[in-house]
């Protein structure tokens, strides 16, 4: 799965994050210096050759220096079991350098060749040429190390290898690889080609049509494309929809400890990708700073434009990969306070129906107005039974645990018809409400419609909700009356609601304050969000977590997380 998050500047100039989902594949991080054989100096006016011997497309930046004058070209693609030229007519007397990372198209940077000196590179997937290797980030541009190339051979070559030496066997190892990364299962990479390679490399051309004898070349060709395409889906997609350039930083959980890496450029109106690999862990982090065409941090009405959080972790001024997130400053290294990316909230991306219960669920248990309900039902069975205020309570809890409402059981047990309970029932002074401008905003903002699902009567509902002020916000109810007095828990009426309103069931959210009643919502494919302060009892029974698919304390909580997730 994929995230991507807009940056834009609001009218009061807070900074607000949009997802979206994509999808796709990957894996886990895994960056490391491997090996880097560099073959020896060159005469005037060399060339510098790269030729790769891994299981990966690299990207690879060159450099040179002469004196004071220095230059930085890239990025190139070579393939496994190739050769390119880099760095046409190097002066005379110039030092040259090389820096290299696995291609995009491989989910994140397994595979990184590098050294000491620093120079200016330019954004992962885009030809550049940068003139001097100073003040790199003010410049529009980030720092990267790189490993110098003696050149005085008469044909000077780096060649890359990695543990397994595949030499000539790279080319299959490549095409192996590849097609690992787009879920083909070939066995052990070893650039051989065995059985499960060809029966992996026959499913692959014949699903995408690739017709009569073709080269190992134009094989790894056409993997790298198909590759490539889909890496474009997967991962964390920062988009800066400012007028500013954005330096953006990030950060994962790497088994019992943190990692933060950037910098990552990402230029006004425009959309980098910062994570590339699958969101599968819970929690990811970002930090990202705009500065103005000078390098300097940008202001804005007094404060720097950024996008931060309250998790502190290290980063540098060069472009970096830290592990752990202790002790920053005493290893030499800077601060940044990331903000959270809770990847559980990805559900509420495609909701375009969002169904509330009503009671203690819009406005807070603690008004306590359901217990005037509560009151009302106990006197209405003490006089309708004949029997005391302490039977008809005990009754009243009986029947709500057994047929799911009170007065479900007043109908199976007595015969009772519903009209009288219910207006009886319901007579009761919502004043102790009153009117939530913050509740309002939060559900206007959602996109899509609202509805309520309660067990109570529509006047009931309307009545609460226009006191709320949100009345106007939902576009229908759906009462105790609508579903022909079955209550919730009843699964047989979550369908009906869903018919009745036309909503598809896996693009809707439900809010309830009773768990018992999300478990037939949760099966239908909704998205449950059960809201109950901490150690609250919940007089319904409990149910499993996996019929619950978020908690919060209140609706308003929820709502914000929501909302922040979006965007809105």
């Amino acid at each position: 799965i994929g995230r991507q998050v807009v940056f834009r500047i609001a009218r009061k100039f807070g900074l607000m994050a949009q997802y979206a989902p994509s999808s796709g594949v990957g894996a886990c991080l895994a960056a490391a210096i491997m090996g880097l054989a560099l073959l020896t100096p060159a005469p005037a006016q060399a060339k510098l050759r790269l030729c790769n011997e891994t299981s990966y497309v690299l990207s690879v930046a060159t450099a040179f220096q002469l004196g004071l004058a220095s230059k930085t070209e890239g990025w190139q693609s070579v393939l496994p079991g190739s050769c390119k030229t880099a760095l046409k007519n190097i002066p005379d007397g110039a030092g040259a350098f090389v820096h290299a990372v696995s291609h995009t198209a491989h989910s994140t940077d397994k595979l990184v060749f590098d050294g000491s000196e620093r120079f200016c590179i330019g954004p992962r997937g885009r030809r550049f040429t940068i003139e001097g290797r100073r003040e790199c980030r003010k410049r529009g541009y980030v720092s990267a190390n790189f490993a110098p190339v003696d050149m005085d051979a008469s044909r000077p070559t780096v060649t890359f290898t990695e543990d397994d030496n595949f030499g000539r066997l790279a080319v299959m190892a490549g095409i192996q690889r590849l097609l690992g990364d787009i879920g083909y299962e070939t066995g052990t990479i070893d650039g051989f080609g065995g059985v499960r390679t060809r029966e992996a490399i026959s499913a692959f051309k014949l699903r995408y049509q690739i017709r009569g004898n073709t080269s190992n070349a134009d094989l790894l060709k056409k993997l790298l494309d198909t590759t490539a395409e889909q890496s474009e889906e997967r991962g964390l997609i920062l988009c800066n929809k400012t007028d500013y350039l954005v330096w953006a930083a990030t950060g994962i959980v790497r088994e019992d400890s943190f990692e933060s890496r950037g910098w990552h450029r990402i230029d006004a109106k425009d959309c980098a990708q910062v994570i590339n690999s699958n969101l599968d862990d819970k929690y990811y982090f970002y930090y990202a700073e705009a500065v103005t065409d000078t390098g300097r941090q940008a202001v804005r009405a007094g404060r720097p434009v950024l996008w931060q959080g309250d998790f502190t972790m290290c980063t540098k001024s060069t472009r970096f990969v830290i592990n752990n997130r202790e002790d920053c400053q005493a290893r030499g290294l800077d601060t940044a306070k990331f903000r959270r990316i809770d990847t559980g909230m990805e559900k509420f991306s495609d909701i375009d129906a969002w169904v509330f219960d009503l009671d203690n669920t819009l406005y807070p248990a603690q008004h306590n107005l359901f217990a005037q309900v509560d009151k009302r039902m106990t006197a209405f069975i003490q006089d309708a039974l004949s029997v005391s205020r302490e039977e008809a309570y005990r009754l009243q809890k009986d029947y709500l645990r057994d047929y799911g409402t009170t007065l479900a059981g007043l109908m199976n047990r007595h015969n009772m018809t519903p009209d009288a309970f219910l207006d009886f029932v319901h007579d009761i002074d919502v004043s102790v409400l009153s009117p939530d401008p913050a509740l309002r905003d939060m559900i206007d903002a959602l996109p899509g419609r609202k509805f309520i699902f309660t067990n109570g009567t529509q006047d009931h509902a309307t009545r609460v909700a226009t006191r709320l002020g949100i009345s106007d916000l939902f576009h229908d109810i759906f009462d105790i009356v609508s579903a022909n007095y079955v209550p919730k828990p009843n699964a047989q009426i979550y369908p009906d609601m869903l018919a009745q309103f036309g909503i598809e069931a896996g693009r809707s959210a439900f809010f309830e304050d009773m768990a018992r009643n999300l478990p037939p919502a949760r099966a239908l494919g909704m998205t449950t969000v059960l809201l109950r302060e901490p150690d609250t009892p919940d007089y319904g029974g409990p149910v499993g977590d996996e019929h619950i698919d978020h908690h919060a304390p209140n609706v308003k909580d929820i709502l914000a997380r929501i909302l922040d997730h979006l965007g809105g």
